[in-house]
Parts: C-alpha cells; structure tokens; sequence
C-alpha cells in the first residue's frame, strides 16, 4: 500500500502578547488624515454663508490653490464628532417622515441659489420640505445635532438657552422649546448676537428658501430643528425666509469671488472683531490679525479681572510653569507618560495656589476646568 501523502498544513503563528498599536491610536491616524491637506470642498457654500468674509476668502484661497496657510490641526475626537452630526441628522430624519398631517418631500435635494460673476453656481442641499396635508402649508427643515453640557447645578446650556429665548422680544413661544421670530429672522439674530453660531444655521436654511426650486413652490417658513445628543430633547426655531438676508450673502460671495481673483483676500472685510468667539476659534486667525492667540482676548471679555493671572506675577514658579506648560505641548499628547505626569504637575499646582487662568508670556492663556461635582475631575 503507497504512504499517504501529507497535507499542506499552515504553520501555526503565536500571536504576539503584547500588540504594536491600539486600535484606538490606529482610529486617531485614520481621523487625523481626515482634516489635513487642500480645503477640497468649495468654501463658497449655502452651510458657510453665516462665516466671516475674510475667513472664507482664505478658503478660497485655498481651495483654488492659490496659497497655503498655517492651521491648527483638529483634534481626532473632534473630527469623529463632527462626522457623527450627520447620523444623527439622518436618524431624526426617520421621525420627521412620520410625522401626521404632512407629507415629506424633496430630502436631500440638491438646489441651485445663485451665479457669480463668472458663471459658477452656488449650490446646496436641503434636508427636507415638508407640506402640509391639505396644501395650506409648508415648511423647509434643517436638523441640527448639539452636543449639551452643564453650566451650572441645576441647568445645561440647552436649558438655559431656552430660557433665555423665552426672554426675546423678537421671539414668541409656539410649544414648549419652540419659537417663531415674530419679528423675522434678522431682529433675531441681533438680539442673539451676531457672534452666535446658530446664526451660521439661520443663513444657511435662509438661503435655501430663496432658491427658484422653492420659491416656485409658495415655501411658507423655515425651521431649525435641534437635536440634543446627550438626552435626544428637541429644539425648534421658526421664521418666515428673509430677501434681504439671502441678498446679503449674494454680494458678500461675489465680493469674495472678485478679491481672490485678484489673489488679494485681504481686500474682502473682516465681518467679526478681536475678542470676539470667532476669531477666538478661526483656524485662520494667525494669517488675518498676525498673532498666534486670539483665545485670550475672546477669553477676558467674560473672565473677570481676578481669574486671570499672568505668569509674570508668579516669580519662580511662574517661569516654571511656563517651561513645564511648553514642554507639555512639545510631547506626545495620547498614552504618554510623560505628558500625564507634566499635565498633573501644573493641575495640582495651580490648583494648590487657587489659579484658574493663566496668561503666558506670549499673551496665551492656560485654563483648567473643573466639573460641577464636588470633587475637581481633571
């Protein structure tokens, strides 16, 4: 009788003990990759309207590859929060088309607002238009997804935001956490604030609502709805779409279009200040005010005077904190030891001498937070 032949067995492989990354550090690359490189999407766009002309005239820049600009490279939590907005968008979305006495239509759909001067388009998509049953009404929806946090024992942001809208002259309460601006969309957003980002939500939706598509189909309002991450509460606001507004964007587009043309984006008017929160978290700030820090002027318009300690004050510790501080930001920030016992060293320090905020030589400011709890969580 012949042997039997022996079968290719793979060769067993032992895994390693101890594996060469985590998958959380292999996460961070991959969403880190996510931000860098040309702004590929045009910044010229309905969900940019409500930007600072300045800003997106860099973009443009950008964009078109006219130049390239120093930016702070997005945290990659920050990134997989911001990504995470439109699941929640499409999950609430799912209720919207159940909702009874209207009918959804036109989700997703892709309109045109307006030419440049040299024919571009400017064009966007809505999340839904809902109309009503019997034809009588109907109403261009945007959601929105917020992440909320706790600004005090009793109240979050969202509640406080509420309350404070209940306060508005321009507004009047049509449910218990919605509002219709009685007043129209503009008296509103000067009562917010221009410096509010919800006025960035307000132009978008507003210029949607002027475009042929739903201007040939009698849109009768525009409606933010928010949705709360952490507990899934919503939010409405309501108005009637303004012409003067979706104009405004007109000409500042075109503005911007014309200075990047001739490669000059400072020509294009900056629309906010220093100080304001804007310029605090604009990723062009360096290029458009020439300094590395705008947090700290944003940061003393509500910080009193007394929580604001400038290293200079500190003598010895103060020139070591500074040097600890920038040694901290020189070094590896994820699962590195060496940046944990740096960052607790400044924590309990600062902590021990009651410092809140300080401000660096180079005009930064260092803050630590602590949670509402009793206990400091940092």
């Amino acid at each position: 009788m012949p042997p039997r032949k022996k079968k290719n067995v793979a060769p067993v492989v032992k895994p390693k003990l101890q594996p060469d990354i985590s998958l959380p550090e292999l996460i961070d690359s991959v969403s880190t990759e996510w931000t860098g490189g040309k702004v590929k999407v045009t910044p010229l766009r309905p969900s940019a309207a409500g930007w600072c002309a300045r800003r997106l005239a860099y973009d443009l820049m950008e964009h078109k590859g006219h130049a390239t600009y120093p930016r702070p490279t997005m945290e990659p939590n920050i990134v997989r929060l911001l990504d995470l907005g439109h699941s929640v968008e499409y999950h609430l979305l799912k209720y919207v088309n159940q909702l009874p006495g209207y009918v959804t239509r036109y989700k997703q759909q892709v309109v045109s607002l307006f030419r440049l001067s040299d024919g571009t388009i400017i064009e966007g998509s809505v999340d839904a238009y809902l109309e009503s049953t019997d034809g009588t009404r109907s109403v261009l929806v945007d959601v929105k997804s917020y992440k909320d946090g706790f600004s005090s024992f009793l109240n979050s942001r969202w509640d406080e935001t509420i309350e404070k809208y209940s306060r508005f002259r321009s507004l009047s309460r049509i449910g218990e956490s919605a509002f219709y601006c009685t007043q129209g969309v503009e008296a509103f957003m000067q009562e917010v604030g221009w410096d509010d980002f919800i006025c960035d939500n307000l132009t978008q939706l507003n210029c949607y609502a002027y475009s042929d598509f739903f201007r040939a189909r009698g849109l009768s309002a525009c409606s933010i709805l928010r949705y709360n991450k952490n507990d899934s509460r919503l939010f409405e606001l309501r108005w009637q779409p303004s012409e003067s507004l979706f104009l405004k964007v007109k000409a500042k587009y075109e503005s911007i279009h014309q200075a990047v043309a001739m490669k000059k984006p400072e020509l294009v008017k900056k629309d906010f200040n220093m100080g304001s929160m804007r310029c605090a978290f604009c990723p062009h700030a360096a290029t458009c005010w020439g300094v590395t820090d705008t947090y700290t002027a944003w940061l003393r318009n509500w910080l009193p005077e007394d929580k604001l300690t400038s290293v200079r004050e500190l003598g010895d510790f103060g020139k070591e904190l500074e040097r600890t501080i920038h040694h901290m930001n020189d070094v590896e920030r994820h699962y590195n030891s060496e940046w944990k016992k740096s960052n607790d060293w400044i924590v309990s320090e600062m902590l021990a001498r009651k410092l809140k905020v300080v401000e660096l030589s180079d005009f930064s400011a260092y803050e630590i937070k602590e949670l509402k709890s009793p206990s400091p969580h940092f």
